[in-house]
């Protein structure tokens, strides 16, 4: 699967029902049960960055925000928690971009040594026919002497 980017909003709302004392420590629970519910991933299969947890947790952990606005970067299995517009979420972002481009480029060499061993082959193939040519040719000459 290509890595593909979602942003959301993510309501923190919900933590209101909660004593203030544990607000922000369930809120990285809510970001990860909000990610479940959208991207249908585990919530062990969903990774928030520091700078999401620093977020939450700005105001100490009595004053968490009332929502966060994040990016969620997918990868095979995994889902990247950021902040929306981050330099670390842009740095990832661009490191998949060049991986992408290395792989294209592996796969066009590929593409180019099959061809080279397509082009090995054709002439190791045009070479035996020649040779069976010479072959036949010589055979029919000492059958011609013979007679």
């Amino acid at each position: 699967m290509a890595e593909k980017f979602r942003e959301y909003v993510v309501p923190l709302g919900v933590l209101k029902k909660h004593p203030e004392t544990k607000r922000a420590n369930r809120s990285i629970k809510v970001v990860q049960r909000f990610m479940f519910k959208h991207l249908r991933k585990k919530p062990a299969q969903v990774f928030i960055e520091p700078e999401v947890n620093q977020a939450l947790w700005a105001r100490g952990k009595y004053a968490v925000p009332k929502r966060i606005e994040v990016s969620a970067l997918l990868e095979e299995e995994n889902v990247r928690v950021f902040l929306k517009d981050s330099k670390a979420f842009r740095q990832r972002m661009e490191e998949s971009k060049e991986e992408k481009k290395g792989k294209k480029a592996e796969k066009k060499e590929e593409k180019a040594e099959e061809k080279s061993a397509e082009e090995l082959e054709k002439e190791a193939e045009q070479k035996k026919a020649e040779e069976k040519i010479k072959k036949r040719a010589q055979h029919a000459e000492l059958k011609a002497k013979g007679k």
